[in-house]
């Protein structure tokens, strides 16, 4: 059963979030909360402090194939960075660490893709140089990003040199 109580002429629901301080004194005494919020670095600081690993980030996130979760873990076990899952979210959101690719670069892909597949010849792609997606995932997102219209005109084409 949730207690209510009134503040200064509000109803509240539940426990009062307000801390109470001592009766004063006269002593000389400091008074300190029970719940302290522990204090985290700024978030300039945190990216200057993740820029100084961004090789080891990108090794782990791009080369590795890690997920957020697990760049975080490892990132916090071996170099004790500091910063929260989300913090290594928004580090890892730019173009130098993109895993996918857009649907102007598929389209871009697609007509290579088909005259590799006339020749029998598997497609994969590299993005940045350093993630590469494989032949079976480049076939499913061509299927995904081209519209079926645009895949038929792209198959009858003749092959061209790229």
């Amino acid at each position: 059963m949730s207690s209510s109580g009134v503040i200064h002429g509000r109803i509240t629901k539940g426990k009062s979030t307000r801390t109470r301080r001592p009766p004063t004194s006269n002593q000389l005494i400091k008074y300190v909360p029970e719940t302290q919020r522990q204090i985290q670095p700024s978030r300039a600081k945190l990216t200057k402090k993740q820029a100084e690993y961004d090789d080891e980030i990108k090794y782990f996130y791009i080369s590795r194939g890690y997920t957020l979760d697990q760049l975080h873990e490892a990132m916090e076990i071996i170099f004790r960075i500091g910063a929260t899952n989300k913090q290594y979210g928004g580090y890892v959101d730019r173009a130098e660490f993109k895993k996918k690719a857009t649907r102007d670069e598929w389209a871009k892909i697609a007509p290579y893709f088909y005259a590799c597949k006339e020749l029998k010849k598997d497609v994969a792609v590299r993005i940045n140089g350093l993630y590469t997606i494989e032949p079976s995932t480049v076939k499913k997102e061509i299927s995904r990003q081209i519209l079926p219209v645009q895949q038929a005109i792209l198959q009858r084409q003749q092959p061209t040199t790229f």
